[in-house]
């Protein structure tokens, strides 16, 4: 569904970080609050604009969690 929705194949976009392939419009004030919002909640939800990869954008629905290492530092969302 993904390669479908965007045009990105996943080995384009795997271990790749999100904002440099498509979710990068929204500013950086929006990924500060979505960032304040998983360290203390642990999660979050909520539309992003997305751009697919021949440069068209569209509205995303993201549930992003917080995962953390055994030693309770982030490790990845």
């Amino acid at each position: 569904a993904f390669e479908k929705m965007t045009g990105f194949v996943a080995s384009e976009v795997l271990g790749v970080d999100a904002l440099a392939v498509g979710t990068h419009l929204d500013g950086p004030l929006r990924y500060r609050e979505i960032v304040n919002v998983l360290q203390h909640a642990g999660h979050w939800q909520g539309e992003l604009i997305n751009q697919r990869k021949q440069g068209e954008n569209f509205p995303c629905w993201f549930s992003i969690s917080h995962v953390m290492n055994i030693e309770g530092n982030t490790e990845n969302f």
